[in-house]
Formats: C-alpha cells, sequence, structure tokens
C-alpha cells in the first residue's frame, strides 16, 4: 500500500477554467495512519485574477493577503509534486473540483502532474456509497420505510413530497425562506444562473458559479461584455433563448 496524500484548495471561484487556486493544503499518512508531513502554501496566481464574493465569503481570503503571503505556483507546484511523489491521493469531493484545478494550474507553469499511477480516493463519493442519495434511500433514511413501487412516477412524488416535508422541518424554515434558497432559485438548466435572493427584485438574475459568482448578470454585461460573450456559448439553445428573452424584457437596465 502506498502513503496517500489528503489535500484541499481554495480558489478565486468556481469555474474550473478561468479560476486559479490561491490555498493549497496537504497532509501525508501511511497506511497505519502515521502522519508523515504537512504543508501549506498561499499562491499568488501569475495571471491576473479577481476573487468572487462567493468564494470569499467561504474562505475569507483577500488579494491583499495574497500579494503579502502568497508564493508563485512556480514555486508551489514543484513542491506540491514532490511532497506528492509515490503517493495516492485523498480529497472530500476533490475528484470532481480540486484535481481539475491541481492539473490546470501546475501545467501552467511547465509541471506535469501524473494521476495514471495513483488511486484517487474521494470521501464525498465514498459517503455516497455508504449513504446513497437516491429517492429510495433518502425515503426510507427520512420516513423511516421501504419505498414501495420506486420508480412508479406516482409513488416518486408521493415520497418526494414526503422527503421534502421532513426536509422543511428539519431545516425549521417557513416554505418562503426555503424558496429564497439559492439551490431553489434556478434561472437555466445548467445551473450557472439564478434568481437573486432579494423580495423586492426576484427578477434580478446573478451568476451561480465563475469568477463573477453571485455578481449581477447586469453588472457583468456593463463591465465585462467580453466574458458574458463567451459565456453564452457555453450555454444550451433553451438557456440562451431565455437569457435573451430577460435581456430584452429589462433591456432598459442595460443602457
Amino acid at each position: 500500500m502506498k502513503n496517500i496524500v489528503a489535500y484541499d484548495v481554495e480558489t478565486t471561484g468556481l469555474n474550473k477554467k478561468e479560476d486559479f487556486i490561491i490555498q493549497l493544503s496537504a497532509i501525508k499518512f501511511s497506511p497505519n495512519w502515521e502522519i508523515l508531513g504537512e504543508k501549506n502554501w498561499y499562491v499568488l496566481p501569475i495571471h491576473k485574477f479577481v476573487i468572487s464574493e462567493g468564494a470569499f465569503k467561504a474562505h475569507g481570503i483577500t488579494e491583499e493577503f495574497l500579494k503579502e503571503h502568497g508564493q508563485s505556483m512556480s514555486v508551489v507546484g514543484p513542491e506540491f509534486n514532490e511532497f506528492c511523489r509515490g503517493c495516492d491521493l485523498l480529497t472530500y469531493n476533490g475528484n470532481h473540483f480540486d484535481i481539475h484545478f491541481i492539473i490546470k494550474d501546475l501545467a501552467m507553469v511547465g509541471v506535469k502532474f501524473d494521476i495514471s499511477d495513483r488511486t484517487l480516493y474521494d470521501s464525498y463519493s465514498i459517503e455516497c456509497l455508504l449513504n446513497p442519495r437516491t429517492l429510495g434511500a433518502v425515503y426510507k433514511k427520512r420516513c423511516g420505510d421501504d419505498l414501495e413501487g420506486a420508480h412508479n412516477s406516482m409513488n416518486d412524488v408521493r415520497a418526494t413530497i414526503d422527503v421534502f416535508k421532513s426536509q422543511v422541518s428539519e431545516m425549521g424554515l417557513p416554505l418562503e425562506d426555503v424558496a429564497r434558497l439559492d439551490e431553489c432559485n434556478v434561472f437555466c438548466l445548467e445551473g450557472s444562473l439564478r434568481l437573486a435572493n432579494n423580495k423586492n427584485e426576484e427578477d434580478r438574475v446573478v451568476f451561480n458559479v465563475g469568477k463573477y459568482k453571485d455578481s449581477e448578470f447586469i453588472h457583468v454585461m456593463k463591465t465585462d461584455l467580453s466574458y458574458i460573450k463567451w459565456f453564452v456559448t457555453t450555454l444550451g439553445e433553451p438557456t440562451r433563448k431565455h437569457l435573451v428573452d430577460y435581456i430584452k424584457k429589462y433591456k432598459d437596465i442595460y443602457q
């Protein structure tokens, strides 16, 4: 069995192509759980960057802090690569998120991070294996009974209502507050835009991901039109039409 490096990154945002790592932490341990070393780096991106409002709320790292304490990835990348040499990897949801940033950001400074001969453990995926998220599994957990006739759509609808009722009860929130959760305010199928959480401005659309996460679409359209043009190319046709209709409806705001 190989030693394992558990690692985590903090980034400027959620866009795997356009955002960057700004903190990278790692702990190496043996198969018998002995800690073999720890590393923590703050990273000053080599390219121009913006820390999204959502990312800042999550990690509290500022551009000023990075300019004072951060190191270039040209320094951090080789050190992290060497720290991980011969080791398997462990993350929490990192196989979906963190590893993409590691490979991209290290490649930008000429470091190839090879994952071909490693096991990539992911505690999030393992947790989903141990505690399945299917409707039947969640129904069993929350309602205490097996879901009879699963995959019959009417049975699934009834079970979904029971699960939702249990979730609302656990949160202790009235439905109007649940309705304002980010997860519920979907504007497009891709999930990249949502309606703002503002009682008086329900029609305000904000970015749900990327370097402009939590920023109003209107504001970004005024300040970074090139980004908007690129962003629109990433959307499916139904969403593009939805977005065009939105812009036409509120065209006066863009004047």
